[in-house]
């Protein structure tokens, strides 16, 4: 929309459009008991268009499956350019909701973001972490919720499974 400041015109107030996608889900996969940084859920978001810098002050996912916390989820950590736990740690949760962000984004920013979930010891075999559709309303904006568009679709199932037992060894002399 267009302001006039003391005989200046066309001053716009437009904020640049971020783009919420999912390019490479998160596929389904068993995860151990006491596991750390299990991938759960992928996304991308891309700035667009024209405007002042827009930034994501929080994002919200929707876990849902039936692990629960604290008995089978520790906490969840939301990293930046990040592949399966490695990149920058942007935060940690345990709940759904990752806040105090401040990721700028501009016309050519593009930055892909992953989920990652710690696995209590004692978690219940079987219990299932599947990160649910993300839309633009699980992404605040500083900017406000008409500058989000897109979504993510669902993730792979994550099954917590038992880690695996190691029968033990015994040595001793061997006849010849």
């Amino acid at each position: 929309r267009a302001v006039i400041f003391c005989g200046i015109s066309n001053v716009s107030l437009a904020q640049i459009a971020i783009t919420l996608s999912a390019p490479s889900p998160v596929a389904a996969a068993d995860v151990c008991k006491g596991a750390t940084n299990a991938s759960v859920f992928s996304f991308r978001i891309a700035g667009s268009g024209t405007g002042s810098t827009n930034v994501v002050n929080a994002i919200s996912f929707n876990q849902t499956g039936t692990a629960a916390f604290p008995t089978d989820i520790v906490q969840y950590t939301l990293w930046r350019d990040a592949i399966g736990g490695s990149g920058v740690v942007l935060g940690t949760t345990v709940g759904s909701t990752f806040s105090g962000l401040t990721e700028a984004f501009n016309a050519s920013t593009t930055i892909n973001y992953f989920i990652t979930a710690n696995v209590a010891t004692g978690a219940t075999t079987g219990a299932t972490i599947i990160g649910g559709t993300m839309t633009s309303t699980n992404i605040t904006s500083a900017s406000g919720a008409g500058t989000v568009s897109g979504s993510a679709a669902a993730q792979g199932t994550q099954t917590i499974r038992d880690r695996p037992t190691v029968p033990s060894i015994t040595t001793g002399a061997t006849p010849i």
